[in-house]
């Protein structure tokens, strides 16, 4: 059934419900059917609505499809349409609130001069609320969004010209980290941390985030500057992360100071949760504390991001967007990820695309669960860094101090213990070995790497000979790891 509606000048008659509300949501009356006895006087002009009803765009906070259904177009199947008891009810609590509304402006009286808002009677900006009420607002609004379309349409992009390189000044980025002699991270750049889980890679961070916001050094790296940090954790709980900041710092001698800002997924409640990183809402919740700092550490990506951007290059866009504009401010961006279970990167190489740095942190040969926090560490890639500090190294946290050194001398470190276990074990079975020979049969490993220790041992008077036989001796003690 059609019905019929008129605000003054014009007149349109459909029988869609959702139009029907539409029309009333716009101050719009219905027209008495003939015979009622309330029909208006004189002639009416009607234009029947064919393709589309007048709408004024949607309402705040409704949602549905701005195009107005055709008055004589067929529902899809299934669609839901309300029963004319529940659709009349619906109408007429619309019309008595748009007629309260109506009432509120009346009572306003005329509108102050300068105000361009004739539902509001405001000036300044127009109101958002406003649209599809008020020309003036409407046409402010418009502009503002074509104005701003066109802009993100057509960036306006910075070129360097061939005859400009050899002149193009541009600011060289300071050092953030060293190894030696070698700078290691720079400002401006992204950094990765991989590691399969329980390997290390949060206590390697944290490390980080104290030797830089101190402007110390440790495990081999050493800040020449103290910046400010931002570390954000969507892992751990909290009082595991004050645990283990607490034990760093007085165990390495670095100070907590205030350049240090730590963000906790587990520290917040329901009303200040931590979205996913990768999201307008997550960028706007920590922006007021990345703005400020010169570096970020995220642990880890798989929490504060989208986790399905390790399966789907579309998903870890969003992602990739915010690092790179945090880096075009200036800002160093540290990150730790997991490795599968064959040692790599796990998901998608997408994200390594545009890092700088990448370090692969992995248990060493012969580790057992009761060494602790153990690993070998190896740069997989180094963007512009090169020299010997790039080797690969053997990292251990004992009561939260690290003792670090290259890989070859923990190989051999290794060996003489293994060496030096063997020679005590066989002495007190009353069996000991008789020659180097039989130590290399027992110990295992290359034969060399096991002479080489059994010599070592036997300058230090670890190990004597006596007898014919192998016998710990009252030598020195085996070299402890440089403390890093």
């Amino acid at each position: 059934m059609t019905r019929t509606f008129t605000n003054g000048p014009r007149t349109v008659t459909t029988g869609d419900t959702q139009d029907i509300a539409q029309i009333l949501r716009n101050g719009w009356h219905e027209v008495p059917a003939k015979g009622n006895g309330r029909a208006p006087d004189g002639p009416v002009p009607t234009e029947t609505v064919g393709k589309q009803v007048p709408d004024d765009g949607p309402q705040p906070g409704e949602d549905r499809d701005p195009t107005p259904r055709a008055a004589d177009e067929t529902p899809e199947p299934g669609e839901d349409r309300d029963d004319e008891a529940e659709t009349a009810e619906r109408l007429r609590a619309e019309r008595a609130k748009f007629d309260a509304e109506a009432k509120t402006r009346a009572s306003r009286g005329p509108e102050p001069e300068g105000a361009h808002c004739t539902r509001h009677a405001h000036s300044g900006p127009p109101c958002k609320s406003c649209l599809g009420y008020c020309d003036p607002c409407n046409k402010k609004i418009l502009e503002e969004r074509a104005d701003a379309n066109e802009k993100r349409r057509t960036p306006k992009l910075r070129v360097i010209r061939g005859a400009q390189l050899k002149t193009h000044a541009v600011p060289r980025r300071e050092p953030i980290l060293r190894r030696g002699d070698t700078v290691m991270l720079k400002a401006k750049q992204l950094w990765q941390v991989v590691a399969y889980r329980g390997t290390g890679k949060s206590w390697f961070l944290m490390t980080i985030a104290l030797i830089i916001s101190a402007g110390r050094a440790a495990l081999g790296f050493t800040a020449p500057t103290p910046r400010s940090v931002l570390y954000v954790d969507g892992e751990m709980a909290l009082e595991d992360i004050l645990d283990r900041f607490n034990l760093l710092s007085e165990a390495l001698g670095i100070p907590l100071t205030d350049n240090l800002v730590i963000i906790a997924a587990d520290d917040q409640d329901e009303d200040s949760y931590l979205p996913r990183l990768d999201t307008p809402e997550g960028q706007a919740a920590v922006e007021e504390f990345a703005g400020p700092a010169e570096v970020i550490i995220l642990d880890g990506r798989s929490c504060l991001f989208d986790s399905e951007g390790e399966k789907d290059p579309t998903k870890w866009q969003p992602a990739q967007d915010w690092l790179l504009s945090l880096r075009r401010r200036g800002k160093t961006v540290a990150w730790a990820h997991h490795a599968n279970r064959l040692g790599g990167t796990r998901g998608i190489g997408k994200p390594e695309d545009v890092i700088n740095l990448e370090i692969k942190l992995s248990l060493p040969d012969g580790y057992k669960r009761e060494d602790g926090c153990r690993f070998v560490a190896e740069w997989t890639k180094t963007r512009g860094v090169h020299g010997p500090e790039l080797t690969r190294f053997v990292a251990q946290l004992v009561d939260g101090k690290w003792h670090a050194q290259t890989e070859e001398q923990a190989v051999k470190d290794e060996t003489e213990k293994k060496v030096l276990a063997h020679v005590r074990e066989m002495t007190s079975f009353g069996e000991p070995a008789k020659s180097g020979n039989a130590v290399c049969e027992e110990v295992g490993g290359k034969r060399s790497d096991v002479l080489k220790a059994l010599r070592a041992l036997k300058t230090r008077g670890l190990v004597i000979e006596k007898d014919g036989c192998l016998v710990p001796g009252p030598g020195r003690t085996l070299r402890l790891p440089e403390t890093a």
